[in-house]
């Protein structure tokens, strides 16, 4: 099977360009085309699951984290 980074790799050979995930932009789980190009969701990273992506999403509505430490504590 193809690796994630295999993947990302051949979209981008074929002209698919790719944001960063973003703390306020990114979803849980849906990939996003943000001006022509594909936002990761958070679950697309390693070691985040479905659970803690759909933390982070709910958290953030509370307003911007202060740290690394309210991130953790609100998510």
């Amino acid at each position: 099977t193809a690796t994630q980074l295999e993947i990302v790799l051949e979209a981008m050979a074929r002209g698919i360009f790719f944001r960063p995930v973003d703390l306020y932009k990114s979803l849980d789980q849906v990939f996003q085309i943000e001006d022509g190009a594909l936002r990761p969701p958070f679950a697309s990273l390693q070691g985040v699951g479905v659970s803690a992506a759909s933390g982070i999403v709910q958290a953030r509505e509370d307003g911007e984290f202060i740290s690394i430490e309210d991130l953790r504590q609100r998510s």
